[in-house]
C-alpha cells in the first residue's frame, strides 16, 4: 500500500515501512559538479568516452561489471566529457568517480 512517501507491507501480522527515496544518480546522472560516479563496485569493462567527445543525454560512456551483470554508465544531459578516470580491466569502489562531464552550452 502506498502511502505518501512511503509503502506499507504486512507480512505475517507485522507492517513495515519502506521510504521513498530519489533514484540514485550512479550510472545516468551526474551531481551538480557533472561527477558521474560508480553506483556500485565492480569491475569497468569498456570505456567508450575520450575527453573533448559530445554525447547526447542517455549515450553509453563506459561498462562497469557487477555481480556478473553489465551496467552500463549513461550520460546525464547533453554535454561534453571533461575528463575521464575509469579504464577497462580496474576495480572500482562505489561512488568512485569515473568520468567529469559538462552540460552543453546553451543558446
Amino acid at each position: 500500500m502506498l502511502k505518501g512517501d512511503a509503502i506499507l507491507v504486512s507480512f505475517r501480522g507485522e507492517t513495515f515501512r519502506f521510504d521513498r527515496t530519489p533514484p540514485r544518480q550512479g550510472a545516468e546522472t551526474a551531481d551538480g559538479s557533472g561527477t558521474v560516479t560508480a553506483p556500485m563496485p565492480g569491475m569497468i569493462v569498456e570505456v567508450l568516452a575520450k575527453p573533448g567527445l559530445e554525447f547526447k543525454r542517455g549515450a553509453k560512456l563506459a561498462v562497469l561489471e557487477a555481480m556478473k551483470t553489465q551496467l552500463p554508465i549513461t550520460m546525464p544531459f547533453d554535454g561534453r566529457v571533461e575528463s575521464v578516470a575509469a579504464q577497462a580491466g580496474r576495480q572500482v569502489e562505489q561512488d568512485a568517480v569515473l568520468l567529469i562531464v559538462k552540460p552543453m552550452e546553451t543558446a
